[in-house]
């Protein structure tokens, strides 16, 4: 549903409102992040990629429409464009 590439207007757009988290790498890194927790999720998205996101943003969002409250975690590179996505249950 959302590809590498994807344009981060275009998330904003299909969620119809703006992140519940949103962090700019800072220059001393993500680790420098004053909640760590934000810092282990994007380790894991540089792992799979194999390169450090500009930008996260973090949705909260029921994905089956009802049901399944989640987080949704997308990871941008220098231009806003996706480079991975995630989701984890709000109660993990």
């Amino acid at each position: 549903m959302y590809p590498q590439g994807t344009a981060r207007a275009d998330v904003i757009a299909r969620f119809k409102a703006e992140p519940k988290i949103s962090e700019l790498r800072p220059a001393a890194g993500w680790v420098a992040l004053p909640k760590p927790y934000l810092a282990e999720r994007v380790a894991g998205a540089e792992q799979r990629v194999g390169r450090s996101p500009a930008r996260l943003d973090v949705y909260v969002a029921y994905p089956d429409g009802v049901f399944s409250l989640c987080n949704v975690w997308f990871y941008y590179d220098e231009n806003d464009r996706v480079l991975d996505t995630e989701w984890q249950y709000h109660s993990d």
